[in-house]
């Protein structure tokens, strides 16, 4: 099979592509989410929910579920957050003040450090594209109790090095002349002033058919301020499992001002209810200025009824196991007997060095070791004994890499028409591959 012509059938669904966007234009109105507290104390463990009101002089009738909050300039490592607004979806009628409403809860995790304060800021968004300005919480961390809090102890290690190094001017040693948070091996966003991304959901691309819900989700970056190392940690919706992607992250990179990219996921159906609404959530990381700051981003969707896609997808998985420095892949065609597709190639794309030390009996493969393979069926003529009938699957696909991590990233599922013998339908979806940075 020839390479060339099978990347052009590659899906665009699940590739990561920057896409140049305008800047949300300005809508007419006012919207505010005013938090109740500028500042909060709390302990390691501790789940806190900030309340607030929201002011809808829009110029129309809105509901909770119409106003998505953005969360940026935190460090990712110390707080989780999740948006609460919209549950209960009350009513927001024009030219109103809400009564006190719960609007998002905040987690300390366990790398939070005590002593330290760490911002958050946020804004939110209708459904119409009305921003409210943003606002900044900050969440200083309680010392357990007869623990000493990380300024008192970082002043006693000095005190220490002091006394040590008595007669030297400074001492030699970094860690000693670093921040707590940096002496930890990473750069916390609580050691300098946060940088907030203006990152918003556009309204994603909803497709339902029998048994899953497909979402094509825009991320927009509607500020002046480009981010790097944009990383997509998790995608939710409510508490309905996630078939797709199956691990993450999915790394975007780049994302300049005014510009955008999609990121895929696919649902379970099952106990979502046609037209109601769903908080989607996509969560991650990005860096400004060499500090990695926590992302989480919110938009409701409303489940749409059940169609039949006018270009369906090829019925089959592509099932990943690892272990140590191995991925494995095993094909499934879940096609109904009796149909005329089967399956007769698997394109990876990678972004880490890789050998293929596994393919099945039957089959070839090409790479170049560094940014895609390619499994295909030997097989020339009809009947292909060695293409994947419907109903069966096969293993012994194989990648090895000295990378230890995996990452998301797209792979593309040919089939073969052996009623017409040419090609037949594609699979685009995230599979996991060796991560390009560990």
């Amino acid at each position: 099979m020839n390479r060339r012509w099978f990347f052009s059938m590659w899906p665009p669904l699940v590739t990561v592509v920057l896409v140049p966007c305008a800047l949300l234009p300005a809508k007419a109105g006012f919207l505010s989410v005013t938090p109740s507290v500028s500042t909060a104390s709390l302990n390691v463990g501790q789940r806190y929910t900030v309340v607030g009101k929201v002011s809808n002089v829009t110029g129309v009738d809105l509901r909770a579920t119409d106003v998505f909050l953005s969360f940026s300039g935190f460090p990712f490592l110390a707080l989780e957050v999740d948006q609460t607004l919209g549950d209960p979806d009350l009513a927001l009628p024009n030219r109103s003040t809400s009564t006190v409403l719960a609007l998002f809860d905040v987690t300390v995790l366990p790398g939070a450090m005590a002593g330290l304060s760490y911002d958050l800021e946020f804004f939110g968004q209708d459904i119409n594209g009305v921003f409210s300005a943003p606002e900044t919480i900050a969440f200083r961390i309680n010392a357990p109790q007869g623990l000493p809090e990380s300024g008192t102890l970082l002043l006693g290690l000095s005190a220490c090095a002091a006394a040590i190094g008595a007669g030297r001017r400074r001492s030699n040693c970094p860690a000693m002349r670093r921040p707590p948070t940096a002496i930890l091996g990473f750069t916390m966003a609580a050691t300098l002033s946060p940088v907030a991304a203006n990152l918003v959901l556009g309204d994603p691309a909803v497709s339902h058919v029998a048994g899953s819900l497909s979402l094509n989700i825009p991320v927009l970056n509607v500020g002046e301020l480009g981010v790097g190392s944009l990383l997509c940690t998790n995608i939710t919706l409510g508490t309905a499992f996630r078939s797709s992607p199956v691990g993450f992250p999915i790394v975007i990179g780049q994302l300049a001002a005014s510009n955008s990219v999609r990121v895929a996921a696919r649902f379970a159906d099952s106990g979502l209810v046609v037209g109601n609404r769903y908080l989607l959530t996509v969560r991650g990381s990005y860096v400004v200025n060499g500090v990695v700051y926590g992302l989480a981003i919110n938009r409701y969707v409303q489940v749409p009824p059940i169609t039949v896609p006018a270009n369906p997808s090829l019925r089959a998985r592509v099932e990943v196991s690892t272990s140590t420095n191995y991925w494995n892949y095993r094909l499934v065609n879940v096609e109904p007997t009796g149909s005329s597709q089967f399956l007769t190639s698997l394109a990876l794309n990678v972004f880490a060095p890789v050998t293929v030390t596994g393919t099945p009996t039957g089959w070839q493969v090409e790479t170049d070791n560094a940014s895609y393979v390619l499994w295909s069926a030997a097989d020339f003529v009809l009947p292909y004994p060695n293409q994947v009938a419907p109903g069966a699957a096969l293993g012994g696909f194989q990648l090895m890499s000295p990378r230890l991590g995996s990452e998301a990233t797209a792979f593309s599922l040919a089939g073969w028409n052996h009623i017409t013998d040419d090609a037949g339908l594609i699979l685009g979806d995230y599979t996991l591959t060796p991560n390009r940075f560990s």
